[in-house]
């Protein structure tokens, strides 16, 4: 993240990070500070050492990323075909890349300075696979292959694949062997210490500093015979990693806690939605339900009623007549008068 940080605020045409202005630095100790509890580190005696492990992780980033560009930069043979080819990092921000070009690498001094260190480059007699590590991080944290610094030197100048980097290399680890096989007949098993009058003596010391082992004490004790207590820059910048990674599974958890919280809220919601839509779907089939049987109840109570009205009519007394009985008697036999007697005597049948 602070990498990432550096390349999007950081102008990249200062010769090193201590020229960078104070002001962008600010501007990328404002989004650490978004991103990671820096504030409980601020009243304790840790502090310092966060700084400088910010710091320094700011420089290497910008250190990395300045060589990143310059090698792309040297793979054009003119300025004019370096400017219209950005690179990557630069490709939405030409005038960027542009900037760098014209104000650090047009810059008499920072041309001569290159130069300079072109020449010292081709005097080394051999490179190193160890990385940005110190041997003393390396052996203070008991990295594999780097344990001693007999060991530690084949580890950062052999590769199993490749094998030394040079001839040279592979002649001067030879020299160690041979060293360190004369020490154990007058010694024995070496010890630390010994390991490292080893390095010196096969390797020779300048300035107080020994090829493979790096610098070192005039008289080293026990305590920093196998790597020299680190100072709080090198410290942070050792830890800093797992300050960042602790900060991060921090941010994640309480992420995850809250996507969980927010899954939970949403369930909730949709349950709730879909038992109100159930719900509202169950009362309107009850309604049409009961709207039918009402109906189905009115239709029949109305045919009922039909029925006996019909029946009622039906019932003696309601036809109209004052005896309540049909007369079957005269019509088929011929008319009847006014009185209701056939014509002639108007006597009974059994008469005469």
């Amino acid at each position: 993240m602070i990498s990432n940080e550096v390349a999007r605020v950081a102008p990249f045409y200062h010769r090193t990070w201590q020229r960078v202005p104070d002001e962008t630095k600010r501007d990328i100790y404002t989004t650490i500070y978004q991103y990671f509890d820096l504030v409980s580190f601020e009243d304790t005696s840790e502090w310092p050492g966060v700084q400088l492990g910010i710091q320094a992780e700011c420089q290497r980033s910008y250190k990395a990323r300045k060589s990143k560009y310059k090698s792309h930069y040297d793979t054009y043979e003119d300025v004019e075909t370096a400017k219209n080819n950005p690179s990557d990092d630069f490709a939405s921000e030409p005038e960027r890349w542009i900037e760098i070009i014209d104000r650090l690498y047009q810059d008499p001094g920072y041309i001569n300075q290159c130069e300079k260190n072109r020449q010292n480059r081709t005097k080394l007699r051999y490179t190193s696979y160890h990385g940005t590590q110190s041997y003393a991080q390396k052996r203070h944290m008991r990295l594999p292959g780097h344990t001693n610094p007999i060991e530690g030197f084949k580890s950062s100048h052999w590769k199993e694949d490749t094998g030394w980097v040079n001839e040279t290399a592979s002649l001067d680890h030879e020299k160690i062997l041979a060293e360190a096989r004369r020490m154990e007949r007058d010694v024995g098993d070496l010890s630390p210490n010994d390991q490292i009058e080893c390095m010196k003596n096969a390797l020779g010391e300048r300035r107080g500093h020994i090829k493979g082992v790096g610098h070192v004490v005039r008289k080293p004790t026990p305590e920093v015979s196998s790597g020299r207590q680190l100072n709080p820059r090198e410290y942070w910048q050792q830890n800093i990693g797992n300050v960042i990674e602790e900060n991060i599974a921090k941010r994640v958890e309480e992420q995850v806690q809250r996507n969980e919280q927010e899954f939970h809220r949403r369930v909730e919601e949709q349950v709730q939605r879909q038992v109100n839509q159930q719900l509202e779907q169950l009362q309107e089939e009850m309604r049409q339900q009961f709207n039918q049987q009402l109906e189905k109840i009115a239709s029949t109570f109305k045919r009922k009623e039909q029925v006996i009205n019909r029946q009622f009519r039906l019932l003696p007394g309601n036809r109209g007549d004052s005896s309540g009985r049909r007369d079957y008697r005269g019509d088929s036999s011929g008319s009847r008068d006014g009185s209701g007697s056939r014509d002639g005597s108007g006597d009974d049948e059994n008469d005469g």
